[in-house]
């Protein structure tokens, strides 16, 4: 069976200088359907950083970022499936995106 697949790289920028204990680290993502609200103190992530096309289709990736020193929760690894029933241990399914 062949697939159109979109496949898309998330990239880190660690160029920022920031004081001791205020690098903000990844604390939430949320993946909300379009025409939602965007969650509370989240960014939307809607277009690619190199070609400017919309990210994902029919959804928004919303990412919510706390300075270091005011939490004790970071998100360390995002894993995609290909299968929605697969999960593993300690990972929290976030949504599910179908592009057709």
């Amino acid at each position: 069976m062949l697939c159109n697949c979109f496949i898309y790289h998330i990239l880190l920028s660690r160029l920022q200088q920031y004081k001791a204990g205020q690098r903000p680290i990844l604390v939430n993502l949320v993946l909300v359907d379009d025409g939602e609200h965007i969650p509370a103190n989240h960014q939307a992530i809607y277009n690619t950083i190199d070609t400017g096309e919309r990210a994902l289709k029919r959804k928004i990736l919303c990412a919510k970022f706390s300075p270091r020193s005011t939490t004790s929760r970071a998100i360390t690894r995002i894993g995609v499936y290909s299968r929605p029933r697969t999960t593993t241990p300690g990972y929290t399914r976030i949504g599910l995106v179908v592009y057709y």
